[in-house]
């Protein structure tokens, strides 16, 4: 009888009190066998192995180049952020100019250009209500113009109260 076996085209000798005995005969039933088989089957696994090394090598550097690409994208996506503020503010001081005089400047807001020209309907409007209650309110507390300067109408008087008002005035 022999010691130890093989597995997986590893011999494993006998753990303890065994014969002392390295390797099977070579005539052994469980000795591994130089077919051609396994010989293909070793070739194919080193070559897979190969491939597979190759395709992770590949998906790294594609990693890194995603990871590139996705700060690129950041960047030009604040970029493109900060050139839509100033387009904004450049929009909203080319419509304070146009209308002013005629709006509520702080009421001219928006995230867009629609929004922003949509308010310039609203500023105006909020003006005009508010030009309206200062010119009523005006109006009600400041007399049109003078009064013309007559003197007082003598000629519901009677002659004492006639001759009362010559004495008071001097005349």
């Amino acid at each position: 009888m022999h010691a130890g076996y093989w597995y997986r085209d590893r011999f494993f000798p006998p753990i303890a009190g065994g014969s002392g005995e390295d390797e099977p005969p070579p005539d052994s039933p469980s000795a591994p066998r130089d077919d051609p088989g396994s010989e293909m089957l070793r070739r194919e696994l080193e070559e897979y192995q190969r491939l597979a090394e190759e395709r992770g090598q590949a998906l790294a550097a594609r990693d890194a180049e995603l990871a590139s690409l996705r700060r690129t994208a950041e960047q030009h996506r604040d970029a493109a952020e900060a050139v839509q503020r100033q387009l904004l503010a450049a929009h909203r001081a080319r419509l304070l100019a146009e209308h002013h005089g005629r709006i509520v400047d702080d009421l001219v807001q928006g995230d867009t250009v629609d929004e922003l020209n949509a308010s310039v309907a609203r500023a105006e409007a909020a003006y005009n209500h508010v030009a309206e209650q200062v010119r009523t309110a005006a109006a009600a507390s400041v007399p049109a113009g003078n009064a013309a300067r007559t003197g007082a109408d003598l000629a519901m008087l009677s002659p004492q109260e006639k001759i009362a008002y010559g004495l008071r005035n001097g005349r």
